[in-house]
């Protein structure tokens, strides 16, 4: 038991933690995307735009009618194309409508981006990145609609992007163009033009009047998150694409072949098969062969000889501190030579010219800022910001337990308190009012929610309620299976099932130990969305989203999700139940992210996407438990400098990536795991966690929380309040 307690986590969890960290940080790279629809080595398609759209700005919040929601043809399995539903047997879905579930509260509008609710005027569009070409054009990338062209200097601009691909998001009444992620001109053609998704590329040579695709495959893997592409001056058939972990990958003959360059990107690797970011790729205008590569989070810029052998860094003078949003060049002349082009660099706070001829930098000026949140989503943050705290059991939630625990956050200085109100298998675990709950059976109630919000504010604790979305045993069993996710080769409900041997006979069985609910389904948004309600409506002070995410197990690589509209991505279904959440909800949203995940951007898998959640959400709240890192990832750091390195790098990349849209507010492990912390004494993992928490405080975190799954946190032997940062 004690065992048990030293993990923080319960057994089944750690062996679930175990599989999922090693599949994240050993396989991620080379694994096929459990969730896209699409093998490996397949060509990766999305559906397209035929006409000019506009960007969704306010729209009622929709209600969705829940008695009729049920499995259809266009579901698809993970590892295929969109396939039928199996044929109903005892343990299929029925297609008989269920009780209706309450509705959502009306919502005057959907937030977006939080509370920017008006689409940027055509003339006046914010740019995620721009580019100067050739011929006095000028081009810019926005998150819902596309691409758009300058040809006067930018005082009037015009949208290019009918043909891209459209993301498929609620309330599903617009067709918005899915996120552009990076941009590229060809250095000599300002009319060749090339623009990527998370796991799509495509060119324009009419200035982007019309655009093709070219077929992403093997050895691209369908979770490298493409965050550069470069078109080549000298050969209209070759093409570059950068990654956000996997280097940069070339192509020769426009999409039928790819290589994989990485071997040339030794001084970016960082172990276990993981490169650096590059955000900025361009190939020279003026010698055949040469590439700029920006490495995005504070790496430098650097230029390669013809063979890509040896790299030259341009010394780039913001390379400890600016995180590189585009590089490009275009050539300046008809002549070659280093002087016959221009090397520009686009940070998030600056634009930087490089001068070719005396190779010195110099800023232009300062880049365009995201528009600033709304006051209503600046006062959700300043809520949440400064809070630090522990999660507790629902068991630990009230009387006695309850008091020490609140004795325990003041002793320390500390002022939030996590407790699941939904737990990992469904359990309700307060007395709700919700009536599908109680048909599920699920309302297993261990506190008086009205009691434990009344005591923490008494004492100035800050109460945020942890809802496990899609992990959830008796939305799972509901109506036959109705909406769990479905394995096609079994017809029945997928699982995760791990083998256990008998004491005493021998005998091996495989026992279920996580029940999931299909992501798909707007039955289970809903559902979780009425417990979020009633919560906001009870006085809790925020609601921390876990689980929100597909199976990371590599057997859901072949699962159906028999709710999956067409042409819907696990990233649009994730971000349809937030933008569903924002708009139901007034109160500070939390999620919770996988580290690799908040880390790095990463595509497919499990659907996690930071950048797409901060639009949503107030504060995020990544796990970056070094336990789960693979020990061969940044392995030249001794164990306890590379725990507080990854929470400080972790939380300023996290920082960075979510560019002010949200807060970073991450899980501290306070739980010991794995052969080399068993082993550790009172002093040694007392100075572990010390550690952890200089890390969170070096980057300025508005706050951290402590995560032990027994709420056993005997790791704290020092006193707290020093690494709790001050209240807005």
């Amino acid at each position: 038991m004690r065992r048990i307690i030293r993990f923080g986590l319960p057994a089944a969890t750690v062996v679930v933690l175990a599989s999922a960290a090693f599949l994240i940080v050993q396989n991620v790279h080379a694994f096929t995307s459990h969730h896209t629809g699409q093998n490996s080595d397949s060509t990766r398609s999305a559906p397209t735009r035929s006409a000019a759209g506009s960007e969704i700005a306010h729209s009622p919040a929709a209600s969705i009618n829940a008695t009729t929601e049920k499995p259809t043809s266009a579901g698809s399995s993970a590892g295929g194309s969109a396939g039928s539903v199996p044929k109903s047997t005892a343990a299929s879905p029925t297609s008989k409508p269920e009780p209706a579930a309450p509705n959502l509260s009306s919502t005057p509008g959907l937030i977006l981006a939080h509370g920017i609710s008006s689409a940027p005027h055509p003339s006046h569009p914010y740019f995620l990145e721009q580019v100067n070409a050739t011929g006095g054009l000028e081009y810019g990338t926005t998150r819902n609609r596309g691409l758009f062209i300058s040809t006067d200097g930018g005082k009037t601009w015009e949208e290019r992007s009918n043909g891209l691909p459209i993301r498929v998001i609620y309330p599903f009444t617009d067709d918005p163009i899915a996120t552009l992620t990076s941009l590229g001109v060809d250095p000599r053609d300002g009319k060749r033009v090339a623009v990527t998704t998370e796991t799509g590329v495509y060119v324009s040579s009419d200035a982007g009047r019309s655009w093709r695709s070219i077929p992403v495959h093997k050895p691209v893997k369908s979770a490298d998150f493409i965050t550069a592409v470069a078109l080549s001056p000298y050969d209209k058939s070759t093409v570059a694409i950068a990654t956000s972990f996997a280097g940069v990958f070339t192509t020769d003959d426009d999409g039928k072949t790819w290589v994989s360059r990485a071997k040339d990107l030794q001084f970016i690797y960082r172990g276990d098969g993981f490169y650096e970011e590059i955000s900025g790729l361009s190939y020279s205008a003026a010698s055949k062969g040469i590439v700029y590569v920006g490495v995005g989070f504070g790496g430098g810029v650097y230029r390669s000889s013809p063979d890509w052998k040896s790299w030259t860094s341009l010394h780039f003078p913001g390379e400890k501190s600016e995180v590189i949003r585009n590089l490009s060049t275009h050539a300046t002349g008809l002549q070659s030579g280093p002087g016959s082009q221009s090397l520009d660099l686009e940070t998030q706070t600056n634009e930087w010219k490089l001068d070719p001829s005396a190779n010195t930098w110099h800023t232009v000026g300062p880049s365009p800022q995201p528009p600033a949140a709304s006051p209503a989503a600046r006062a959700r943050m300043r809520a949440a910001s400064g809070r630090a705290g522990i999660y507790i059991s629902p068991w630990d939630a009230a009387g006695k337990k309850l008091s020490h625990w609140v004795s325990f956050l003041k002793a320390n200085g500390l002022n939030t308190l996590v407790v699941d109100v939904k737990d990992d298998h469904g359990h309700i675990t307060y007395d709700t009012k919700v009536p599908l709950a109680h048909t599920l059976g699920a309302v297993h109630p261990y506190f008086n929610l009205e009691d434990l919000i009344q005591t923490a504010h008494a004492n100035g604790i800050y109460v945020v309620g942890r809802l496990v979305v899609f992990k959830d045993m008796y939305l799972f069993r509901y109506k036959h299976h109705r909406y769990a996710i479905w394995d096609p080769k079994r017809n029945a409900p997928w699982g995760h099932f791990v083998r256990e041997v008998n004491k005493t006979t021998g005998k091996v069985t495989e026992v279920q130990k996580e029940f999931w609910v299909d992501p798909f389904s707007e039955f289970a948004w809903r559902y979780n969305l009425q417990i979020a309600e009633e919560l906001q409506r009870d006085g809790i002070d925020e609601i921390q989203f876990d689980y929100i995410r597909f199976p990371s197990e590599h057997s859901s690589r072949n699962a159906l999700y028999r709710y999956r509209r067409k042409g819907m991505t696990e990233e649009a279904a994730l971000e349809s139940f937030l933008k569903m959440a924002r708009a139901a909800l007034h109160v500070p949203i939390a999620v919770d992210l996988f580290g690799y995940n908040s880390w790095y951007p990463i595509t497919g898998w499990v659907g996690q996407d930071i950048e797409v959640y901060s639009n949503y959400a107030d504060v995020i709240c990544p796990m970056f438990y070094p336990s789960l890192f693979p020990r061969d990832f940044l392995s030249g750091l001794p164990y306890l400098k590379r725990a507080k390195y990854l929470y400080r790098m972790g939380t300023w990349r996290s920082q960075r990536i979510v560019n002010g849209r949200a807060i970073i507010r991450p899980f501290v492990q306070a739980f010991l795991l794995g052969p080399y912390e068993l082993k550790m004494d009172k002093a040694q993992y007392s100075n572990y966690l010390r550690t952890e928490l200089e890390g969170v405080q070096d980057a300025n975190a508005p706050g951290f929380l402590l995560w032990n799954f027994g709420t056993d946190y005997y790791m704290v032997t020092f006193p707290l309040t020093p690494y709790v940062p001050r209240r807005p």
